[in-house]
C-alpha cells in the first residue's frame, strides 16, 4: 500500500493568480512578518507612505503598527490614544489621520505617535437617530431567535445601521478619511451616520452630504473613501453593495451597483481606482469611471476590509476578520 501525505503548508508553495482580461495579480497570502505578540491583533486598514512603508491600524491593542516595504516589523506608535481604529491616511505634512469609530473622532498624530488634533468632538456622537442598543431590545421582545455568536453579531450590526434616521454632522462612528490635492479632508461617517463630510486642513467643516437609504447619494454603510487625481470623491457603500462617485462638493457623478461583493476598501493610483470587496473580489475602474475588470468570486481569498497600494502598483489586502489567519496579503500584477 502506498501512503501519501499532503502538504500542510500548500498555501505557501502553490501559485495563486487572479485575472480578468488584461488584469492579472499573483497573491502572496502571508506578506506581513509580524512578531508573535502582534499576530493576535485585528487589522482593519492600512496605508503606504512615500517610501512604501506600511502603516497598519490594529485593534486589541489599538495602535499603529509600522512595517517596511518588505513587510518586516519596524515599530508601534499611538498607544493609549485609540479605542476602536478603522482607517488611516498619510497627509502631505507626513502626519497620520486615524479614524476612531467608538470615540467618534478622527485623530491626527505625528510620526512619533503624539496627538496633534482631533476632528470632531471626542466621545460625543452626533444625532443621526442611530440606536446602539436596538438589538438588545429586539431580542428582549422575542423578535429574533438566538443563533451562533457570529450570526448574532451580523444581525446586531444590520439592525443598528437600519436605525439611522437622518444625515447628521460629524461624527457618529466614522469609518474613513481621504485628502484631495488642495489638502482638504473628506470623511466617510458610516457606522452610525449616513454622511460624507468635507473639512479644511485646519479643521473647519465646509459641507456635509448624504442620507440613509439606497441609490445615488444614499448610504446604507458609507465604509471607505478615496479622492482620485481629478479630486473626485469615491465612496464604498458596503452593505448597499454600491460605489458612488461625487464632485468635490458632493454632486453625484456616477453610481455603480449590481455585481459587487460588499465594496469595503478603496485605493487609487494615477490611472485606476481599486475597490476591494469583503465578499471576495477586486473591482477596477479607470479614470473615465469605466469598470475595466472584476477579479475574484464570492468567498475567494480576496476578502478585503481595507485596501492600500505602494508606488510600484502592488496592492495590499487587509481582510480583518473576513479571512481568519491572514493580516496583510500582497497582490502583484503579472
Amino acid at each position: 500500500m502506498k501512503t501519501i501525505s499532503g502538504n500542510p503548508r500548500r498555501d505557501l508553495t502553490a501559485s495563486n493568480v487572479y485575472s480578468c482580461g488584461d488584469y492579472a495579480y499573483k497573491l502572496d497570502p502571508y506578506y506581513d512578518k509580524l512578531p508573535a505578540e502582534l499576530r493576535k491583533a485585528a487589522y482593519p486598514a492600512g496605508i503606504c507612505d512615500k517610501d512604501d512603508n506600511i502603516y497598519l491600524v490594529s485593534r486589541n491593542p489599538n495602535q499603529i503598527v509600522v512595517l517596511d516595504s518588505s513587510g518586516n516589523f519596524v515599530r508601534t506608535i499611538g498607544q493609549g490614544l485609540f479605542v476602536s481604529l478603522h482607517d488611516i491616511k498619510v497627509t502631505a505634512e507626513n502626519t497620520l489621520i486615524c479614524m476612531d469609530v467608538l470615540q467618534h473622532v478622527a485623530r491626527e498624530i505625528d510620526m512619533d505617535g503624539n496627538l496633534i488634533r482631533d476632528f470632531g468632538t471626542l466621545n460625543t456622537p452626533s444625532d443621526s437617530g442611530f440606536d446602539p442598543n436596538i438589538w438588545d431590545r429586539l431580542r428582549a421582545e422575542g423578535l429574533y431567535v438566538t443563533y451562533d455568536s457570529y450570526y448574532n453579531a451580523d444581525l446586531d450590526f444590520l439592525e443598528r445601521v437600519r436605525s439611522i434616521k437622518r444625515s447628521a454632522p460629524p461624527f457618529n462612528r466614522p469609518t474613513g478619511v481621504a485628502l484631495n490635492s488642495k489638502n482638504e479632508i473628506y470623511f466617510s461617517d458610516g457606522y452610525g451616520n449616513a454622511s460624507i463630510h468635507k473639512f479644511t486642513r485646519d479643521g473647519k467643516l465646509l459641507k456635509t452630504w448624504g442620507e440613509p437609504g439606497r441609490g445615488p447619494g444614499k448610504f446604507t454603510v458609507a465604509h471607505a473613501i478615496w479622492i482620485d487625481p481629478l479630486d473626485r470623491v469615491w465612496v464604498c457603500d458596503r452593505e448597499g453593495n454600491a460605489v458612488h462617485v461625487f464632485s468635490g462638493d458632493g454632486g453625484i457623478l456616477a453610481y455603480a451597483s449590481g455585481g459587487f461583493l460588499q465594496p469595503s476598501g478603496i485605493w487609487g493610483d494615477a490611472s485606476h481606482v481599486y475597490i476591494g470587496e469583503r465578499g471576495g473580489g477586486l473591482s477596477i475602474f479607470d479614470l473615465d469611471i469605466t469598470l475595466v475588470a472584476q477579479i475574484g468570486f464570492a468567498f475567494s481569498s480576496l476578502r478585503f476590509h481595507g485596501l492600500c497600494g505602494d508606488s510600484a502598483g502592488n496592492l495590499f489586502v487587509i481582510p480583518l476578520n473576513s479571512f481568519p489567519g491572514h493580516r496583510l496579503m500582497k497582490l502583484t500584477r503579472v
